[in-house]
């Protein structure tokens, strides 16, 4: 078995720091900047808009759900 046969695996929440994405497919840019912890058994991440300078709270799962910055 070759490593393109493998199922694709889901980031870890160490992987998803330093990624670049945006809200939604017409939101603003923003930056996976450090984990926070886990809530509800999820793990939850401070995120940066470089735009604004404004920092929010990201959970992990949204930011799967986010595209990326192309």
């Amino acid at each position: 078995m070759n490593a393109a046969s493998l199922p694709r695996t889901l980031p870890t929440p160490a992987e998803l720091v330093g990624l670049v994405r945006r809200f939604g497919p017409f939101g603003p840019v923003y930056v996976v900047e450090a984990p926070l912890g886990e809530r509800d058994g999820e793990p939850w991440f401070q995120v940066l808009v470089p735009e604004s300078g404004e920092r929010a709270e990201r959970s992990w799962a949204q930011i799967l759900r986010d595209p990326d910055d192309d």
